[in-house]
């Protein structure tokens, strides 16, 4: 069996199954980049120097470690598929070192600058993504997924996210298949009833439309950000850099990451400490103040 060959069962009968279109655009990007080095390998007959020839022609077209490491994960995955229907006896990818992955860092607004954009945008069609990321976490998907009926009075319920394939919107589970709610102050709640009651209703229900009915579309939210942005004078990021910006602030003021990670809807708080270690220094007060009544 070829890779291409595998690639082709392994979408059909686990990418389909399990993984949201979105998710599955990602996969699908790696793949071409190694059916682009190994465009005829047998599954079987892949080597060490194979994964160096992959890894080598990956960094001179100008991959960072992080990409070529999703790559490799995507290669690993489908090879263990392969293992676990008995066409392979193992999975050479499970052990092959990787490059070292490049520590991301991410520009965050402060809550002042939260503030001060929410107030300068709350004329817009996008003001409630804008809220709904900087002050809950929400990500792009689940913003345009909201529908009116989800706003409830104490809180918001988030059941579904939305993303665009192809031109053409897609209605899926949120990114950990879990639905969940959050809770939100009145004040809030007060306006989001108000951008929904002051335009045109969507045929689907959504909340996030523009001032015809239509339901936004959640490619357009970043060059909206960037355009306020430039306008307010506030650092360029990207949209989902509001989320990490949500978290980072909760980070700092101590709230617990069990509470944190149950508002972002990660898999587990093991992902909220690792993806926001930067942000938890504070968090080491208390062992500072247990140090405090050694005697030396």
């Amino acid at each position: 069996m070829t890779l291409e060959e595998l690639f082709r069962l392994y979408r059909r009968d686990y990418m389909e199954l399990n993984l949201t279109p979105n998710t599955i655009r990602g996969y699908m990007v790696n793949i071409r980049h190694v059916l682009s080095v190994l465009p005829d390998r047998e599954t079987g007959s892949l080597t060490y120097d194979d994964l160096d020839d992959l890894v080598r022609q990956l960094r001179e077209r100008q991959l960072s470690n992080t990409s070529i490491i999703y790559v490799l994960a995507t290669l690993r995955g489908a090879l263990g598929f392969a293992v676990r229907h008995g066409w392979l006896s193992g999975n050479i990818v499970s052990d092959y070192i990787k490059p070292r992955k490049e520590i991301f860092h991410t520009t965050v607004w402060s809550l002042d600058e939260i503030g001060r954009f929410l107030s300068a945008t709350k004329d817009s069609s996008f003001w409630p993504a804008f809220l709904l990321a900087g002050m809950f976490g929400l990500r792009r998907g689940e913003v345009c997924g909201l529908k009116s009926g989800d706003i409830r009075p104490d809180r918001l319920l988030i059941r579904r996210s939305v993303t665009v394939i192809n031109g053409r919107r897609v209605v899926t589970d949120t990114k950990s298949h879990r639905e969940r709610d959050i809770l939100i102050p009145q004040s809030v709640r007060s306006a989001l009833k108000l951008y929904d009651s002051e335009r045109p209703p969507c045929p689907e229900g959504y909340l996030l439309r523009s001032s015809d009915g239509r339901a936004l579309n959640p490619n357009s939210l970043g060059r909206a950000l960037h355009r306020f942005a430039r306008e307010f004078e506030l650092p360029l990021i990207r949209f989902h850099d509001l989320r990490h910006s949500y978290a980072t602030a909760m980070m700092e003021q101590d709230v617990h990451p069990k509470i944190i990670q149950q508002v972002l809807g990660h898999s587990s708080v093991k992902v909220t400490l690792d993806r926001y270690s930067h942000a938890n220094i504070r968090m080491q007060k208390a062992c500072l103040q247990v140090l405090e009544g050694v005697k030396f």
